[in-house]
């Protein structure tokens, strides 16, 4: 394998790097901040050098690495950078490769005027009085500076960006530091809370977040500044990591493969791999087609993700579940494939059906709370136990008849690639009630009748002798019985109805329910004996 050094801006070179990685082949990433390196995923194959370098720092820089191919994954409009890094690998007669991000919009652009820089911006903005919504980063605020009174602008959060919106006189209470990419309903939140009158962006492309913002801007009325990029001759490779990778490797094979005729190199080129959800692993001989399945609960509705399990949304290239939770905005967000699934084998069979390196499977509630997601870990988990028992076998892709497997086999399209998961809890409604009526659960009775037949006695022999005592039901006649079946008791109940969604609530006492579609009931046992 070629010594390769990615100088990176963009999520394009962070996720080249980790298909370098991914493929268990070692490279170097250049960003210009702290910032930049936090953002990478850690992996003791990519090294990562943090700090600017002008042309003479790139050459000696690659010079000293021996490098033999450098791909510029900085920022489209990083023009000097790319400038320089494109002459120190001329002068050292290294292979340069330019990943140029796509910016085709994919949305209308009826409400945006394109400008060539940033003094055509300024000369349109001065002749409104408008709020501005700046997106355009960090490095040109003080070109700006004129019009800083209205500026409300989005940067990273780092210390640098946070140094230049000082500089640039910025009020703190202007200044949004978050990390990207923004859904349509993110921006569309911003645009309204702080009453903009008109955006200023750059041709950033659907990588960057462009059309959300166009489209939010379009909903909220305003107008539209784009800054155009200067054309470039570069290939755009952006979306094409897997088969950069694989290039490089193919043109470094022609070599070895010499030296090695006649041998047996099986085991010396085979990748090892691990299932961190059971301590398993295998030996694989493509390392690279391992995948990360992130197992996520969607806790009680789409405002209480995590923010980890968003992320994980965010970056997925096959996101499975039901149908209500492949409609939330974070999901319908994300162009990736979509699969309607939540049975074990048909997620199984739907992640083997498309490929990709990072899969969520995505489930109501809390992951260890009652949920589909034990009986899929089991499921995948019996795959990974069997594959090690039978991957010499030769009958070891035999399709199995999904009509006539007990419950024990593994399903038709069991996965080929190894696999590694990851779970992401999410807030349970046990949670979500308690928070809502101040009774704690964590000495709690918590019972779950949902899908279950619904056993009165037992219900009561539970509440008699908890002081707390928490039940799930599959709907409100249930949850009526229950309220009948105590009435007159020492107790107080509430009854907590569509959590999560716009008509949640809580019912105190009464045996008659409001309609809903998800019940959960709390009861406090006011004495030692009902």
């Amino acid at each position: 394998m070629k010594s390769t050094a990615i100088f990176s801006g963009t999520t394009e070179g962070r996720l080249l790097a980790e298909s370098f990685a991914a493929a268990g082949e070692p490279v170097t990433v250049c960003v210009a901040t702290e910032y930049g390196k936090e953002v990478m995923s850690p992996n003791p194959l990519i090294e990562v050098h943090v700090g600017r370098l002008d042309e003479q720092e790139m050459e000696q820089f690659l010079k000293e690495r021996k490098t033999e191919v450098v791909f510029d994954a900085t920022h489209p409009y990083a023009v000097i950078v790319s400038k320089n890094l494109k002459q120190a690998a001329a002068a050292l007669g290294i292979e340069y490769k330019r990943l140029e991000r796509d910016i085709t919009s994919h949305t209308s652009d009826a409400n945006v005027t394109y400008v060539k820089n940033i003094a055509e911006a300024v000369k349109i903005l001065k002749a409104s009085e408008n709020r501005i919504f700046l997106t355009t980063g960090s490095k040109e605020l003080k070109d700006f500076a004129e019009l800083r009174d209205r500026l409300y602008v989005r940067v990273l959060p780092s210390i640098e960006a946070l140094e230049l919106c000082e500089q640039a006189g910025i009020e703190k209470s202007h200044i949004i530091a978050e990390q990207g990419p923004f859904t349509y309903e993110e921006n569309l939140a911003l645009l309204k809370r702080f009453d903009i009158g008109i955006m200023v962006t750059k041709a950033s492309g659907r990588a960057g977040g462009y059309d959300e913002k166009i489209k939010a801007a379009q909903a909220a009325g305003i107008p539209v500044i784009t800054i155009e990029r200067n054309d470039s001759a570069a290939e755009n490779l952006a979306s094409k990591t897997d088969i950069i990778v694989k290039k490089s490797k193919e043109s470094a094979a022609t070599d070895i493969t010499a030296k090695t005729k006649g041998k047996s190199s099986e085991t010396d080129s085979a990748k090892r791999t691990v299932d961190l959800s059971s301590g398993k692993s295998w030996t694989s001989e493509n390392a690279s087609d391992r995948l990360h399945i992130s197992v996520i609960g969607a806790g009680c509705g789409e405002d209480t993700l995590t923010l980890a399990a968003a992320r994980e949304i965010k970056n997925a290239d096959l996101i499975i579940g039901s149908k209500r939770l492949l409609d939330y905005s974070i999901v319908r967000n994300n162009s990736c494939k979509k699969v309607a699934a939540f049975m074990p084998d048909d997620i199984i069979s739907a992640i083997k059906a498309y490929d990709c390196r990072k899969a969520v499977v995505f489930f109501s509630g809390d992951t260890g709370f009652y949920s589909g997601a034990a009986k899929f870990l089991e499921r995948l988990h019996m795959y990974s136990d069997s594959k090690e028992q039978t991957e010499d076998t030769e009958n070891e892709n035999t399709v199995m008849s999904q009509s006539n497997a007990s419950e024990n086999e593994l399903p038709s399209a069991t996965l080929s690639k190894s696999y590694e998961v990851e779970v992401f809890p999410g807030i349970s409604s046990v949670q979500a009630l308690s928070a809502a009526v101040h009774l704690p659960y964590n000495d709690a009775a918590i019972h779950s009748f949902h899908g279950r037949e619904l056993n009165l006695s037992q219900i009561i022999e539970i509440v008699e002798k908890n002081h707390i005592s928490y039940f799930l039901f599959s709907g409100k006649e249930d949850a009526e019985k229950i309220l009948s079946s105590l009435k007159g008791k020492k107790v107080r109940i509430y009854t907590g109805i569509d959590f999560g969604s716009e008509n949640q609530q809580v019912v105190t006492g009464t045996d008659r329910l409001p309609d809903g579609k998800l019940y959960i009931m709390v009861v406090e046992n006011l004495c030692v004996d009902l």
